[in-house]
């Protein structure tokens, strides 16, 4: 997969996740809250990772 795909899913993602976050907090419930909070820190684990990933394949690449 290349990076752009990859950053264009993650954005995706974030989008989708945001509207989660939204929808949680209109509603007030805690069951929505906690998959959301859940899903939010796989999604920033996931994304520190990528971007690490990605600094390696440019340092071996010279940029």
């Amino acid at each position: 997969m290349k990076t752009s795909t990859m950053l264009l899913v993650f954005l995706l993602e974030w989008i989708v996740i945001g509207g989660m976050n939204i929808f949680a907090f209109n509603n007030n419930d805690f069951a929505i809250h906690r998959i959301v909070f859940l899903l939010d820190i796989v999604a920033c684990a996931a994304l520190i990772i990528l971007i690490i990933l990605m600094l390696i394949l440019a340092f071996k690449k010279g940029w």
